[in-house]
């Protein structure tokens, strides 16, 4: 199971809160029948989103509730939506290990030679121990990623993805239109070079920070059980989701769901 069973599974939700001028909520998935069916652990899974008129994190906190150590890996899966993928940038990463899987499969070791990550092709890079502020950069826009990874409450260095389905592999998404390559990178902060141990009675803690440099607009896309969903659901400002977050028109419930920043 490539992109393991949390994504697809039924989440619970607390109610909203107020806290240091953000809007907070936790979301909480634990292990079950079902759960083990698929991964024969203990654990418990708490997201927690804080979103403000300029700032957006999620946090994934990983509990081993269990008396063994489990192996596991985690990926904070965010699409950046863009006017046109051409004009799209990603820095921060030169210098750093990476492995490259593309369209046949194999996989390439390399040192990121560029300052700034340009697309022009299908992209599928995974970086390691990323601990710099990434920068994602538009045409008319700047975007802020910090990532942090804690294990066992000592630091720990993140990885961080980034990928572009491009042509054939975006027409075969059954969740994206055929054309939508051109309209988003994702860059996905995670702790996926190997696997990470997690001792029983402890935790793995993976957050982003996700600054708005300069006005731009936010997209909630709220995923169902199945992952369906389109790229185009939900625009509003920031200033406006702010506000649908705290209203009663909320609800929450929903088995998981992407933040995207999107083109104005």
């Amino acid at each position: 199971m490539k992109h393991g069973f949390a994504r697809t599974s039924t989440w619970t939700s607390d109610p909203v809160y107020e806290e240091d001028g953000f809007s907070v909520c936790h979301f909480h998935l634990s292990s079950s029948e079902a759960t083990k069916a698929l991964w024969n652990h203990d654990f418990a899974l708490t997201y927690t989103v804080r979103v403000n008129a300029s700032s957006l994190s999620t946090q994934l906190r990983i509990s081993n509730t269990g008396s063994n150590s489990f192996d596991c890996q985690c990926l904070l899966h965010t699409y950046y939506s863009s006017p046109s993928i051409l004009t799209t940038s990603v820095a921060g990463l030169q210098n750093h290990k990476g492995v490259e899987s593309v369209t046949t499969g194999t996989r390439r070791e390399f040192i990121e030679p560029h300052a700034r990550i340009l697309f022009n092709s299908e992209t599928d890079a995974k970086y390691s121990d990323v601990t710099a502020p990434i920068e994602i950069e538009m045409a008319d826009r700047k975007i802020r990623l910090e990532i942090e990874s804690i294990l066992d409450e000592k630091q720990k260095k993140a990885d961080c993805v980034v990928w572009n389905a491009w042509i054939e592999k975006c027409r075969a998404i059954g969740d994206m239109e055929d054309e939508d390559y051109k309209r988003y990178v994702c860059v996905e902060p995670g702790c996926v070079n190997g696997m990470t141990t997690v001792e029983a009675k402890k935790e793995l803690v993976l957050k982003q920070t996700i600054v708005v440099v300069e006005e731009m607009w936010i997209v909630c896309w709220i995923l169902g059980g199945n992952g369906g969903g389109k790229m185009t659901d939900y625009r509003s400002r920031l200033n406006y989701l702010y506000a649908v977050w705290n209203s009663e028109s909320w609800k929450g419930g929903s088995s998981f769901f992407k933040w995207i920043l999107p083109e104005a």
